[in-house]
């Protein structure tokens, strides 16, 4: 038995040693750091945004877009309060907002991006209170530290 163990150890020493676990996991992390990267990249894209308040207005649900809102969002709407929220307060409003109506129909007609700011224009016909009434929509978008958020939202 005590052969055994003096036949194997000059062999594990040899493996050992040219197994350092450090550049394999260097390695790793940039794969998975420049992924992740790529991923976030590819989901703050304004188009995608701008598609998913649509279906937000369409459904009548904020939640679609929430994550999306910035630190603070313009927020008007005719006849009612207008100002400059916060993530949570612009959430509250749109979500009353919205909690209200319910969408007949909406779909974004005019888009547009450029490299610091994107935005959208659109109609459509909701029910309040029993009464159908027709609105506009404008949804801002601004690159703000590297992500795209929604920064206005004007409802007329």
């Amino acid at each position: 038995m005590r052969e055994m163990v003096f036949l194997t150890k000059p062999i594990m020493n040899k493996t050992c040693r040219y197994r350092n676990p450090a550049p394999l996991f260097l390695i790793i992390f940039f794969i998975v750091f420049y992924s992740l990267d790529a991923f976030q990249n590819r989901q703050n894209d304004p188009r995608e945004i701008i598609d998913l308040v649509e279906k937000g207005i369409v459904a009548g649900d904020v939640d679609i877009f929430s994550r999306d809102l910035g630190p603070q969002i313009a927020i008007s709407m005719s006849g009612d309060r207008s100002g400059c929220y916060s993530k949570n307060q612009a959430f509250s409003i749109l979500k009353n907002f919205f909690g209200v109506r319910k969408t007949l129909s909406f779909t974004f007609t005019t888009r547009q991006e450029s490299i610091k700011n994107a935005f959208a224009t659109g109609g459509g016909r909701f029910i309040c209170r029993g009464i159908k009434e027709n609105l506009q929509i404008y949804v801002m978008l601004n690159l703000v530290e590297r992500q795209w958020v929604i920064t206005q939202i004007h409802l007329y």
